[in-house]
């Protein structure tokens, strides 16, 4: 079962990407999302882009090298790509803004 957990007004839910179920619809679209590292690991990397996609600004951690990475965020339709720092697995972390 995902994990929801409430703060100041924020909402966090853990999800399992690979879940067959459309778990898309229920997450929505939300302010900004937070992807680190997690497309690697899961089996349908256009589903997930495709939900990426959907938002107006994303925290983004990938795998791919920084020149894929950058590629694959433009695909999304992102515009704006600027890289805020390194992650500690020495990973550039983009925040990406259409």
């Amino acid at each position: 079962d995902p994990l929801w957990s409430r703060g100041l007004g924020d909402v966090y839910k853990r999800q399992n990407l690979d879940d067959p179920i459309p778990w898309e619809d229920e997450l929505g679209v939300h302010d900004i999302v937070s992807l680190l590292s997690v497309i690697h690991w899961v089996k349908d990397k256009n589903r997930v882009w495709n939900f990426i996609g959907k938002h107006k600004e994303v925290i983004y951690e990938g795998h791919e090298s920084d020149s894929e990475a950058e590629q694959n965020l433009r695909k999304a339709g992102f515009n704006t790509i600027i890289s805020i720092g390194l992650s500690e697995r020495g990973r550039k972390i983009f925040h990406a803004v259409k």
